[in-house]
C-alpha cells in the first residue's frame, strides 16, 4: 500500500502531461464568454493622452437588437446590441469599449466603460467565425481574443464592402453582446447615445486572456467616437419622476402635468378639481356641478354637488332652511298647503299638529293660541265649523251604536 501511494503522483503527472493540449484547448474556448462593465475608459486605463484616431479597426454602427424602444432620461436600460466593425490591415486582439454613462469611451473620469472582445471559436487558426464576420485566431495568436485578417487575404472568406469613411474597401466584422447604458441624450436629438471605441495590437504573439487584455498596443492603436446614437431608442423626459413622460409617442401615455408626481395616466382620479389620471376629464364619476337638494317642506334648498374635503367623494352644498311652526289646528298655517315644520307632513289632512285633538290642549305660556280662542280669532267660517263638527261627530257615533245593538 505504501508503494502505491508513492507511485500515484507520478502516474497523475504523466496523465496530465498527455492531456495538456486538450486541457489548454478547453480552457481557451470556455473563457471566451462575455465582456464586463464598470471598467475605466481608455485614457483612464492606459494613462497619457492617447489620440485614438487611427482607423485600422473602427465601429461603423452599433445597432439595437432587442430592448426597450424608449427610456426615461436618467434610468439604466439593458440592451442587446450588434457592433459592426470595419477594418483594413491585419490586426490582433481587437477590443471594444462602450461608455455606459453616455460620454466618450476615450476619456471620461466620471464614467465607466463596458469592455468586450472578439470571441474566436477556438485556438485553431483554421476555425473562423463566419457568422460574425471574418475573425479568427491568427497564426501565432493562440489565445482567447479574436484577430481580423487583412482585406484581400481572405483566410476566413470575404465579407467586404465600401468603407463608411475615407473611401476604399473594408472588411466587415459583427459582434453581438448585452450592455447596460444610461438613458441620456448628449447631442440633444432625442435618441439615446453613447461613446464607443476600438483598440488593437499591431504585433502578433502577445497572449490575450480576455477583454481586460485588449488595451491599445500603443496610444495610437485605438479609434474613438463621441455621442454616437443608439438608433431606435427614444429618450423620454420625466420631470417629476413618476415614471410617465409628457412627450407621448414612443414614450407612452402623456403625463399632463410633469411637475406633479401625483398626476399621471396611472393615477387614481380624485375629486379635487384636477385631472389626476390625465384622461382629459376632471372629477369624473363624482357628479360635481350636478343639481341637488337638501331638506323638505319649506326647508327645501337647492344646490350642486361639490367635492368633499378629503377628495374621496362628493356632497351637496345646499343648506336646509329653518323649520317654522305648523298650526294652530283649525287655522293659521294648517290651511296653506305647506309643510311649515319640515317634517314631511302637510296641513290638516296629514300633520298631527293640525289635528282637532290639538284644539283641546290648553295652551302653554310659550305656545301659540289654540282651541276655542284661536277659532274665535280665525273668522266666521272657523266659528261655524267649531260648532258643527262636534254635532256631526255625535250623530255618527249614535248611528254606530245603534247598528251594534
Amino acid at each position: 500500500m505504501r508503494c502505491q501511494l508513492k507511485k500515484k503522483p507520478v502516474f497523475l503527472a504523466v496523465v496530465a502531461f498527455l492531456l495538456s493540449p486538450l486541457l489548454v484547448t478547453v480552457f481557451i474556448t470556455t473563457q471566451a464568454a462575455a465582456g464586463s462593465g464598470g471598467n475605466p475608459c481608455i485614457k483612464e486605463e492606459i494613462g497619457g493622452n492617447p489620440p485614438c484616431t487611427a482607423n485600422d479597426v473602427r465601429f461603423s454602427a452599433l445597432d439595437v437588437i432587442s430592448g426597450p424602444t424608449s427610456c426615461i432620461l436618467g434610468e439604466i436600460v439593458t440592451l442587446e446590441v450588434e457592433a459592426t466593425l470595419e477594418s483594413g490591415p491585419e490586426r490582433y486582439d481587437i477590443g471594444l469599449w462602450i461608455n455606459e454613462d453616455g460620454g466618450s469611451a476615450l476619456s471620461d473620469p466620471d464614467g465607466t466603460c463596458y469592455r468586450d472582445y472578439l470571441h474566436p471559436v477556438s485556438v485553431d487558426n483554421s476555425d473562423c467565425n463566419q457568422d460574425g464576420g471574418p475573425f479568427y485566431n491568427a497564426p501565432g495568436e493562440d489565445d482567447n481574443c479574436g484577430d481580423v485578417p487583412a482585406v484581400g487575404s481572405d483566410p476566413c472568406g470575404s465579407v467586404t464592402g465600401d468603407c463608411s469613411v475615407d473611401g476604399g474597401t473594408c472588411l466587415f466584422t459583427y459582434h453581438t453582446f448585452t450592455i447596460d447604458v444610461l438613458c441620456i441624450d448628449g447631442n440633444y436629438n432625442g435618441v439615446v447615445d453613447t461613446g464607443w471605441a476600438t483598440s488593437w495590437d499591431n504585433n502578433v504573439g502577445n497572449f490575450c486572456d480576455g477583454e481586460l487584455d485588449t488595451d491599445p498596443g500603443t496610444g495610437s492603436k485605438c479609434y474613438a467616437t463621441d455621442y454616437a446614437d443608439l438608433d431606435g431608442i427614444v429618450v423620454c423626459t420625466d420631470g417629476d419622476g413618476d415614471g410617465f413622460s409628457p412627450d407621448g409617442g414612443e414614450c407612452g401615455p402623456v403625463d399632463c402635468d410633469d411637475a406633479d408626481p401625483d398626476v399621471n395616466p396611472g393615477a387614481e382620479e380624485l375629486c379635487n378639481g384636477i385631472d389626476d389620471n390625465c384622461d382629459g376629464n376632471t372629477d369624473e364619476g363624482f357628479d360635481v356641478g350636478m343639481p341637488c337638494t337638501a331638506g323638505i317642506g319649506i326647508c327645501l334648498a337647492q344646490g350642486t354637488y361639490v367635492c368633499t374635503v378629503d377628495g374621496l367623494g362628493s356632497e351637496c352644498d345646499a343648506v336646509p332652511g329653518t323649520p317654522e311652526v305648523e298650526g294652530p289646528c283649525c287655522g293659521g298655517t294648517c290651511f296653506d298647503n305647506l309643510d311649515n315644520d319640515c317634517d314631511g307632513l302637510t296641513d290638516k289632512f296629514s300633520d298631527p299638529d293640525c289635528s282637532l285633538l290639538q284644539c283641546s290642549i290648553p295652551p302653554s305660556p310659550e305656545a301659540p293660541v289654540v282651541g276655542p280662542d284661536a277659532i274665535m280669532q280665525s273668522g266666521p267660517w272657523a266659528q261655524v265649523g267649531f260648532f258643527l263638527i262636534p254635532l256631526a261627530q255625535i250623530f255618527l257615533m249614535r248611528r254606530f251604536f245603534r247598528r251594534k245593538s
